[in-house]
């Protein structure tokens, strides 16, 4: 009975994923909750893993033997029905895998491509573009600007160890810096 099981307080960090019911033994909507998720792919991995469990223990309690082709269709049989169930999206690598198991694929749409270009702006104007950043914070700090004029610049400074404002704080003087000799006021 799981009620009946001492945890040791060395592994006070461990948890019940469950709450026990009266007679100490899950019920199916315990795994149910807890194997319901919204990705196929883990949902298959914990059925999968649920029918091991299950079969193993009517085997070891209930002198149940089970044929091997009747529990792997069904152990295909529940991750497919659980499948459906699932409102996620798989990665077309693991199609492959689900399509072996009868899973009906529920592909992501692939995003729309929008297309942009650049405008030159007009003669005194200056088309700014700065960004900074570091890695750690302090750490190694870099910044760079795209200045743009009809004809179009770029300039890059390296600021080694620094935190992530004063990088973007450089940038914004570096753009300031660039742009007054052009008149930028």
């Amino acid at each position: 009975m799981i009620k009946k099981i001492i945890v040791s307080p060395i592994l006070a960090t461990d948890r019940l994923i469950w709450i026990p019911s009266r007679s100490g033994i899950p019920s199916f909507s315990d795994f149910y909750d807890m194997v319901h998720v919204t990705k196929p792919k883990i949902s298959a991995s914990f059925q999968a893993i649920y029918h091991i469990w299950k079969v193993r223990n009517d085997q070891r309690f209930n002198n149940k033997t089970p044929s091997l082709v009747h529990f792997f269709a069904s152990c295909k049989a529940k991750i497919q029905l659980n499948c459906a169930l699932c409102s996620g999206y798989v990665k077309c690598s693991d199609g492959p895998i689900l399509n072996l198991l009868g899973v009906h694929l529920q592909l992501q749409k692939s995003p729309k491509i929008f297309s942009f270009y650049w405008v030159p702006p007009l003669a005194p104007w200056i088309k700014v573009n700065t960004d900074g950043s570091s890695k750690g914070n302090p750490g190694l700090g870099s910044c760079s600007g795209v200045y743009r004029d009809s004809s179009g610049r770029f300039i890059s400074a390296p600021l080694g160890i620094c935190d992530s404002f004063f990088t973007e704080m450089k940038a914004v003087l570096l753009a300031i810096n660039f742009a007054f000799p052009y008149g930028w006021r």
